[in-house]
């Protein structure tokens, strides 16, 4: 398999298990919960933003590609559509 293969996989398994509506309400009410315990007041809808944030799976391209060290990796390895 190739790199560009892998990270695809990566990507959409990822979206299909831990970005569906029911997952991402689980996850926002747990770091709700979590976050009022130190004090923050962050809303659901804040948090469910947070978690799908697309600068995520962009930070997690650069890195797996190695974008920083070779920067022509930027065209070659373009972001998954989700």
């Amino acid at each position: 398999m190739s790199a560009q293969t892998i990270y695809r996989l990566i990507v959409e398994g990822y979206a299909e298990h831990h970005l569906t509506d029911e997952a991402v309400g689980q996850r926002a009410e747990r770091l709700r919960v979590r976050a009022a315990e130190h004090g923050a007041v962050w809303t659901h809808a804040q948090i469910e933003a947070m978690i799908r944030d697309p600068v995520i799976f962009e930070g997690f391209r650069r890195e797996f590609f190695m974008i920083d060290l070779y920067q022509e990796h930027e065209e070659r390895f373009p972001p998954v559509a989700l």
